[in-house]
């Protein structure tokens, strides 16, 4: 009877230690934007983050827009991607052979952003 409790809480204990890596990471990512001209306003998804150089986190699973924009300058765009993780993809690899890491795919952790250091360069509008 022990042998089989020990089984048990073994199989038990191994479910919950490998039931996806991710789902244990942080759901957020660091991000730093900084644009060539000082007193640039620096907008991320829409909502404008500061001024300048910008330091944010934003979800590692959702695409980011940034945006500079200073009067007398052309606007500028950078688009940031997401790809998987090494976690993500442990976590896929893990779900094959046991399917409980499976659940780590339901995290913002199994992703993250392709850069996180953005320099965007405005550049001036000669009108």
């Amino acid at each position: 009877m022990v042998n089989i409790m020990t089984k048990l809480i073994s199989v038990l204990l191994s479910i919950i230690l490998l039931s996806g890596c991710s789902l244990f990471s942080g759901s957020k990512q660091n991000l730093t934007v900084m644009s060539n001209v000082e007193d640039a306003e620096i907008f991320i998804n829409g909502q404008r983050a500061g001024v300048g150089t910008v330091n944010t986190r934003v979800k590692k699973n959702k695409n980011v827009q940034v945006m500079a924009r200073k009067d007398g300058y052309y606007p500028a765009y950078y688009n940031i991607d997401t790809r998987w993780s090494t976690t993500g993809i442990l976590d896929l690899i893990g779900g094959f052979i046991w399917l409980a890491p499976f659940l780590g795919l339901l995290s913002p952790a199994s992703h993250k952003l392709d850069s996180s250091n953005v320099a965007v360069e405005l550049v001036e509008n000669k009108k």
